[in-house]
């Protein structure tokens, strides 16, 4: 299956001035690991606009995107971006030059001009994360679907928004699991959601079943892979961030004494104990010293809050959660559709075909299943439309 191109519509504008025959490449990105998204357009410049417009930092930029192709993900979206980086600019010749555009959402640049300074008193965590978005980027909507178990005190001194959210972040937690994530689901909207809970509650399963076509699996439908790549572990990494066992050093500053805990695969997510260890438990049983962490213990200094006092809870578990997003990770290229973006941080069947030439089974035993949308990237050029995805297996079981 080719990347021929699928869309209706393709526009480009900048600061309300049509570019639309001035483009050769653009790229969308959205990401899980980001809070907003971002975008980069390369321009052939044949008619002298970069000063006519101008074009300078702040410049609107609108990507209009549609697409047609007889699939539920039909649509036609705007994308608003605001320039803060031009690069790679250059001759072609002697009637034009080629320059590179870099996008931004408002609310990455509002970030950068905002400080907070508040005290915060007997909230759940995800609520202080919603009233921070809320009062610093009043125009985007929060979807808030999974609230967290605890609450704190917390007191924020000049930080940015996205700097004080990624702080509270690592603290907040649901059944144990430090595995909430705040991003930007829709173009005006924001999103805090729990990694757990948008991999296996039903109110975030995608209908589509993306495919493979080879040979052996059936039809061609909209949904097909067109090439792929896996990133399946990387030990090093895994024993680095405590993703088998890691320790909390604590020291209790009210009662003058040290204390440890130790942390193991599944301590925070009862899910993950279903099913056998993808590794060989000889190896990596006494691993607890491979990721150790210090940390500062106050009992009662905040009222009936816990303050870091349950850091033996968060601080091991986020760190384990983030480095499973880089294991059993599966790239994959599709044909583009444009209402794809609303997949990030959403759960689809993936029938990934068996390797396995002996067998009657057509897709893998393991691999077939659901996977988490971590990452969406459209790919645009004149003559095709890609998108280019990140899905996470957080857990390989038949």
């Amino acid at each position: 299956m080719s990347g021929d191109r699928t869309y209706k519509k393709v526009k480009l504008s900048v600061d309300g001035h049509d570019m639309t025959d001035s483009w050769y490449e653009m790229n969308i990105y959205q990401s899980l690991d980001s809070p907003t998204w971002s975008c980069d357009i390369s321009v052939i410049d044949a008619r002298n606009l970069f000063e006519t417009i101008p074009i300078q930092h702040g410049s609107e930029i609108v990507i209009t995107i549609g697409t047609q192709d007889n699939c539920e993900t039909d649509d036609q979206v705007d994308f608003t971006f605001y320039i803060y980086n031009i690069s790679d600019k250059g001759m072609q010749n002697q009637n034009g030059e080629t320059y590179k555009l870099g996008g931004v959402t408002k609310a990455f640049l509002e970030n950068n001009t905002i400080r907070i300074n508040q005290k915060y008193t007997s909230m759940k965590m995800t609520d202080i994360i919603a009233d921070v978005s809320g009062q610093s980027f009043p125009t985007m909507a929060l979807d808030l679907p999974t609230p967290s178990d605890n609450s704190n005190e917390v007191l924020i001194n000049n930080w940015s928004p996205f700097v004080t959210i990624g702080w509270l972040l690592k603290q907040t937690h649901k059944d144990n699991r430090a595995d909430f994530m705040f991003f930007q689901s829709d173009v005006a909207t924001f999103r805090i959601d729990s990694i757990e809970s948008m991999y296996s509650d039903s109110k975030n399963k995608l209908n589509p079943i993306i495919t493979y076509k080879v040979e052996n699996t059936g039809d061609l439908n909209h949904y097909n892979i067109i090439q792929h790549s896996w990133d399946h572990v990387d030990v090093q990494q895994n024993l680095q961030n405590g993703y088998y066992k890691s320790t909390v050093a604590s020291y209790d500053f009210f009662n003058k004494k040290w204390d440890q805990s130790i942390y193991s695969h599944g301590d925070d997510n009862k899910e993950d104990l279903r099913i056998a260890p993808q590794w060989k438990d000889a190896l990596f049983n006494n691993a607890e010293k491979a990721a150790i962490s210090f940390v500062p213990k106050m009992p009662k200094a905040y009222g009936s809050e816990t303050g870091y006092d349950d850091s033996d809870k968060w601080v091991p578990s986020r760190r384990a959660v983030l480095q499973r997003l880089d294991s059993e990770k599966f790239s994959a290229q599709m044909r583009g559709s444009v209402g794809q973006y609303r997949w990030l941080g959403k759960h689809i069947y993936i029938d990934m075909p068996s390797n396995k030439a002996e067998t009657t089974d057509l897709f893998s035993k393991f691999r077939k299943g659901y996977y988490l949308v971590s990452s969406v990237t459209h790919h645009i050029t004149p003559s095709m439309y890609l998108n280019n995805f990140e899905f996470v297996k957080l857990r390989v079981e038949e």
